[in-house]
């Protein structure tokens, strides 16, 4: 089990336990007729199934509430032992919210965390329009005995991980992705294609690097924006064509593509090829261009020992054969 499936299992288990054990302590205290703050341990409980329903919505919602664990786990350590009073909430706060924060968030998150958290604190104990808030009782338990604050946190919560989550998968899209045509980048594709022999069963790989003919004139001529333009394009139809293979935008005008089923390389070097002969660019301006391409291509079988930049090389050079023999073909290499 991956790290990711066993830290969902962990969460989820988590949630049901909690959930199970607030329904049982707010059930027995309504059943012996008590009015204490555990009464709330129902509302608790609804809120545990609520999130461990939200779980289930995708790999972001899995990671929210996750973040929201962990931030709970800092607030109920603390009531646990908390005396009821301000000046002990506070006492054992002080020391305790920074240990947990930089040890579940990191030094930088943590800082982060740490300085929300002492804000809303002090707001809501010192500032008299927090206290009116939350009707503050000096002598009875924080958390527990007014759950709205615990609606508050579960909102700042969402909002605070969503944006640390959106803000991670934006760099790593930055980092991993052209922008311009919204491919994988050289970093981002030689990830996916790691990840891809790992998983695959297949008993050889196809690589391939195509190469838009005489593109500097298409600069030349009509500009820079048209070219970006076709470069676009070109993407869209190099995915149409090679729908279940990785492709990656190698630099400038050249496209990478990884097969994971080697035996079809040939095929597909072909296939892409005679789309782009067929096929004829209509711009946002209304200018006709007539684009072609030529494709290295390469074929390695799964037990020889080979690096990216190995087929890269090979189907470089299968590459500059097709260039040197006119352009608008394929040139294929099956590696012995």
């Amino acid at each position: 089990m991956d790290s990711e499936r066993r830290d969902l299992f962990l969460h989820r288990g988590l949630y049901i336990s909690f959930g199970i054990l607030g329904s049982i302590i707010g059930i027995d205290n309504i059943v012996a007729g008590t009015d204490k703050p555990l009464n709330y341990s129902l509302i608790f409980a609804v809120l545990c199934v609520f999130k461990l329903f939200f779980s289930y919505f995708g790999p972001i919602w899995q990671k929210i509430m996750a973040f929201l664990l962990k931030v709970e786990t800092i607030l109920f350590l603390t009531v646990l032992f908390v005396s009821g009073t301000l000046n002990g909430f506070v006492t054992l706060w002080i020391p305790l919210l920074p240990a947990c924060g930089f040890l579940f968030f990191g030094l930088r998150s943590g800082f982060i965390i740490n300085g929300i958290m002492f804000v809303i604190i002090i707001f809501l104990c010192w500032i008299p329009a927090g206290q009116n808030l939350l009707q503050y009782d000096y002598g009875s338990t924080f958390l527990m005995r007014y759950p709205i604050l615990y609606f508050c946190y579960i909102v700042v919560g969402i909002i605070i991980g969503g944006a640390f989550i959106y803000t991670q998968r934006a760099y790593y899209r930055l980092a991993t992705h052209d922008q311009m045509t919204g491919a994988f980048n050289r970093s981002g594709f030689s990830e996916q294609v790691y990840d891809a022999i790992l998983k695959s069963t297949a008993n050889s790989f196809g690589f391939m690097i195509l190469d838009l003919d005489l593109f500097k004139n298409v600069n030349d001529i009509h500009g820079h924006f048209v070219g970006d333009e076709i470069l676009c394009r070109s993407m869209e139809l190099i995915r149409k064509n090679l729908s279940d293979c990785l492709v990656c935008r190698w630099g400038g005008e050249e496209f990478a593509v990884f097969v994971t089923e080697g035996d079809k390389t040939k095929d597909l070097a072909e296939k892409v090829c005679l789309a782009f002969s067929e096929n004829v660019f209509v711009t946002k301006g209304g200018v006709d261009i007539k684009q072609t391409i030529c494709v290295g291509a390469i074929e390695v079988e799964r037990n020889k020992m080979f690096s990216l930049d190995s087929l890269a090389l090979e189907a470089d050079n299968c590459l500059y054969q097709a260039k040197n023999e006119g352009r608008n073909k394929a040139i294929f290499k099956k590696l012995d």
